[in-house]
Formats: structure tokens, C-alpha cells, sequence
């Protein structure tokens, strides 16, 4: 999930970054509800959180609480 300076405007209320946590949100339990492992990479300027996929309810939660909690520490995207 990109989560670079870049992703901090919106066109209203609300931001691109908001939207996009809450859409990996519902994918997370959407995968934990059909017992799929998931994971986490959380990115900006370089990878600043991995979280190894694994099943169950508890782990969605605590993915989407450091979805939720995380504040990036770059202020774009490298790709390279």
C-alpha cells in the first residue's frame, strides 16, 4: 500500500490515501472471511513495514490497525 506524501490530497472531503485504506480494508477481511492468507507491504520512498501473509481473524485485524496507525516517513514514491 503506497502510502508516500503523495497520496495525502483528495479532490473533496476526503483523500486518496484514506480511500485507498479503506478499500485494503475490506480486501483484508474479505481474504481472512474465505481463510486466504494475506499480508502487508507498506511503502513510500523504500518498503517501511512487511508483514508475512498469514490466515486468521486476528491477524486481519492487526493488519488493517497498522493500515490504519501507520504514517509514512518519505515524502514520494521510489519504484526503482
Amino acid at each position: 500500500l503506497d502510502i508516500s506524501a503523495s497520496t495525502f490530497f483528495g479532490s473533496g472531503e476526503t483523500t486518496k490515501n484514506e480511500i485507498m485504506q479503506q478499500v485494503a480494508g475490506v480486501l483484508v477481511f474479505a481474504a481472512a472471511y474465505h481463510k486466504n492468507k494475506v499480508g502487508l507491504i507498506l511503502f513510500g520512498q523504500e518498503v517501511e513495514l512487511y508483514l508475512e501473509p498469514r490466515r486468521g481473524l486476528q491477524h486481519a485485524y492487526s493488519l488493517v490497525t497498522k493500515i490504519f496507525e501507520h504514517a509514512s516517513s518519505g515524502v514520494g514514491t521510489n519504484f526503482e
